[in-house]
């Protein structure tokens, strides 16, 4: 009975208690943590009759003190005397109301004041006869009689059997009797009713931990968040049963190469399909080091659902194969494991994702349109949204749907520069593209993405002859998309092709000269040689030796009266160029103008008549332009 007793104070409302104990070991007195744990525990003490109201006192008191182990700062002690000593008067009649007693003592144990335990404690053991409480004293005041008299400590816990073998054990293992302190430590009242962690700490301080008691040692010390400490114990010697916990251990300390090892290790010991799924999670984020353990983190995954473990371990797995394998050539593997996709909307995703360009476009609209109503992931809901506007045919409806969750599809970046670029292809396909100015210069997100394809749609009314106030709105959408990416090369060497398409070369010549980029140096070029500037064209290609290059040098040169310098530019060109290519025939034609240049029209003559003959150009109005303007000059 005594030790029925003590096991139900050590043990109601165990998870605040056990979390102030596990803040304790962890050494990271987190103060907010400590009190809202706190009032966790005391929030569960409620009671309607005097004794639960006492006994309620004794656990309050318990919470303030293991408060105080973790926080000793914030004054918890003083509220677990207080409230100890208060239970004294208040439940005089009632036989619990002496716990108080040990309460305090407990206290001044922790305060490692055995003396003044002891004088709290004396009440009790000095009280006539024997009772429940007096003996629980008796057995609380060996701890105290331990640090003073340690030979009358052992001498008087023997005359109390099994609710003291604990407490011998400790005491034992203090005085190296290694023998006698396992032999308690391991004995059935001990394992029932000690703390395990402090149990397992007293067998592994004494160097004699067994395989299973290493096992639950380590799994102690994660317990209490001392993981390094697990890590080391385990390093020494890791049983069969620890293998999934030591490989969790190496990949939280940063060494998944050596937790890959274990994990295999413990796969390889009969561990079930958990394991292999870590395992292949394992391979998995190796793969930005090392992208050759992708295929044997793909091959770990397909093991898994190919497996008979439980579905829900077989979709986790499919699902991370279908991440990491992408969605190309997974059509056979979602058909076969169809019982896995049914009932998953990120599987029924994919599924649609493959099967979008199949002959039943309508099916697919009506899965999509299924897992946006029912997916609860977020990416999923919107991935499913961004491709039924991909796919729908009806490109209103397709804008409608964009529109509608817009908010939504850019709160994810991985599919906001899709969303934008399919936004703005539809509003151009619908002819919106005047809208589609006005709401993108008004959207202070907006990116080169959206911008740059509405300019380049004003771009081409420009060159239908259609200016009007064209020229001034692909400007203002040009600098947005500059202002919004600044360093992002790319959008502006095409921020500046388009500028120079609707005729605003200043502009573009600003914003090439900022591009450190080969492609932007004979744009660059070609802009100075039409606004009068050949020399700066040339020197603009200083150290640049391409096709493009050599074409804008060579008519630099031609502008500067230097035929001859410029006749080897050009073939150097249209050598590099491929035969019947647009910069080939751009290369020729400039070639022809050189040989006209230096009164060689027989030879640019010859020259056109070949080259029309092997490439003619009739599909290509650009080309055919410049084509006509140059016989018209030979004819005159």
């Amino acid at each position: 009975m005594i030790a029925t007793l003590a096991l139900l104070i050590l043990s109601a409302f165990a998870n605040p208690a056990a979390e102030l104990d596990r803040l304790a070991l962890s050494g990271r007195a987190d103060p907010q943590a400590v009190a809202q744990t706190l009032q966790a525990g005391l929030d569960e003490l409620t009671g309607d009759t005097r004794p639960q109201q006492c006994m309620n006192a004794f656990l309050a008191g318990e919470l303030y003190r293991k408060a105080d182990a973790v926080a000793p700062d914030l004054n918890y002690q003083q509220q677990a005397l207080e409230t100890f000593r208060a239970m004294r008067v208040e439940y005089l009649d009632l036989p619990t109301g002496a716990l108080g007693y040990i309460g305090e003592a407990r206290v001044h144990l922790q305060n490692n004041d055995p003396q003044q335990a002891l004088a709290v404690l004396a009440p009790l053991l000095d009280s006539p006869g024997v009772t429940k409480i007096k003996r629980l004293a008796e057995i609380e005041s060996l701890q105290a009689l331990l640090l003073i008299e340690p030979g009358r400590a052992i001498a008087q816990a023997r005359q109390y059997g099994e609710p003291a073998h604990w407490f011998l054990a400790q005491a034992f293992a203090k005085q190296g009797d290694t023998d006698e302190a396992l032999t308690l430590a391991r004995s059935e009242p001990v394992i029932a009713s000690a703390p395990q962690y402090e149990r397992l700490k007293l067998i592994a301080d004494l160097d004699a931990l067994n395989d299973a008691e290493r096992t639950a040692w380590a799994q102690s010390l994660v317990w209490a968040g001392q993981n390094d400490q697990a890590l080391a114990v385990l390093q020494e010697h890791a049983p069969t049963e620890s293998l999934t916990l030591y490989a969790t251990l190496l990949q939280q300390a940063g060494d998944p190469q050596a937790a890959a090892t274990q994990w295999r290790n413990a796969i390889d010991n009969g561990a079930g399909p958990m394991a292999q799924l870590a395992y292949a999670a394992c391979l998995e984020s190796m793969i930005d080091n090392d992208p050759t353990q992708k295929p044997a983190a793909l091959q770990a995954y397909q093991q898994v659902f190919e497996s008979d473990a439980a579905d829900a371990i077989c979709r986790d797995a499919l699902r991370r194969w279908i991440h990491l394998h992408g969605l190309n050539n997974a059509e056979e593997v979602l058909s076969i494991h169809d019982h896995l996709v049914a009932s998953d909307p990120y599987l029924r995703y994919a599924r649609a994702a493959v099967q979008s360009d199949a002959a039943d476009p309508e099916a697919t609209l009506a899965e999509l349109k299924a897992i946006m109503d029912e997916a609860d992931d977020p990416a999923v809901r919107s991935s499913a949204i961004l491709l039924h506007a991909q796919i729908n045919p009806n490109p209103r409806q397709a804008l409608n749907l964009i529109e509608e969750h817009w908010d939504e599809l850019v709160h994810h970046p991985a599919l906001a520069d899709t969303a934008r670029a399919r936004r703005v292809a539809l509003w151009i396909e619908l002819g919106m593209v005047d809208r589609a100015v006005d709401q993108l210069l008004n959207a202070p997100d907006a990116q080169p993405a959206e911008l740059l394809p509405v300019a380049q749609a004003l771009a081409d009314r420009y060159a239908d002859g259609i200016a009007g106030s064209t020229q001034e709105r692909v400007l203002q959408l040009t600098s947005a998309s500059l202002a919004a990416a600044p360093d992002d090369q790319a959008s502006a060497l095409q921020a500046a092709k388009l500028l120079r398409s609707v005729g605003a070369n200043a502009d573009a010549i600003t914003v090439l000269r900022s591009l450190n980029m080969d492609e932007a140096k004979p744009i660059l070029a070609q802009a100075l040689r039409e606004t009068n500037r050949p020399q700066e064209a040339v020197d603009a290609l200083t150290d640049i030796d391409t096709p493009d290059a050599a074409l804008q040098r060579g008519l630099a040169l031609l502008d500067l009266n230097q035929p001859g310098r410029a006749l080897a530019e050009v073939r150097a060109a249209r050598k590099a160029s491929p035969p019947g290519s647009d910069a080939w025939w751009d290369a020729t034609l400039a070639l022809v103008t050189v040989q006209i240049n230096m009164n060689d029209r027989d030879a640019a003559e010859e020259l056109l008549r070949v080259a029309e003959a092997l490439y003619p150009v009739n599909t290509r109005p650009q080309i055919r332009t410049k084509l006509q303007a140059i016989k018209k000059e030979l004819q005159s």
